[in-house]
């Protein structure tokens, strides 16, 4: 508040809000076309030629008809600021819920990555045991076809190695059974 304007203030106090309703009582707020009159009036007053040394009867006649018509304005003003404070309070809930919803989508796009990290591992564990699966198989095939044969590869028992974990994603099959539950 700087000196040259000594009207204005702070907000008003609920408790000041309560007690300007409770003086107004029932009374309704005003309309466009009274506020535009006015406002007409502020600048009527301004811009009449003031009698020097006489009184201003047109002022005087001006300040009385805006006067009466304070007690509207008033309540104007007054569900003004309620529907600006009810909209503010509305804003700051709507912004909390869009930090909320932002903060748990952030959450759920992070325990998607890690379930996608863990199905790989998964689907890259049954690759690997896949192949091994499928070499001793083939173990077991050549060792049953060297003993019903009587040769034998002298004890030595050769076997693929696990291959090398996928990097490109899961197995067709793990997506099948995934896709499945």
């Amino acid at each position: 508040m700087t000196p040259q304007e000594p009207h204005m203030s702070q907000p008003l106090t609920d408790e000041q809000h309560t007690a300007i309703r409770a003086l107004l009582g029932d009374v309704k707020p005003a309309s466009d076309d009274l506020i535009t009159a006015l406002a007409e009036s502020v600048q009527d007053r301004r811009s009449h030629d003031h009698p020097t040394g006489n009184e201003d009867w047109f002022c005087n006649n001006m300040s009385g008809w805006a006067g009466d018509r304070v007690a509207v304005v008033l309540r104007r003003l007054l569900d003004t600021e309620a529907e600006r404070d009810r909209l503010r309070a509305e804003l700051a809930e709507c912004t909390q819920l869009l930090v909320d919803e932002s903060s748990e989508r952030e959450r759920t796009q992070a325990e998607r990555a890690q379930a996608r990290a863990e199905r790989d591992q998964f689907a890259n564990r049954v690759d690997t045991l896949t192949a091994v699966a499928k070499s001793n198989q083939r173990a077991h095939r050549i060792l049953a076809e060297g003993c019903t044969a009587g040769a034998g590869s002298g004890g030595l028992l050769l076997v693929d190695p696990p291959p090398t974990p996928r990097t490109d994603g899961p197995s067709d099959a793990l997506h099948t059974a995934t896709d499945a539950i």
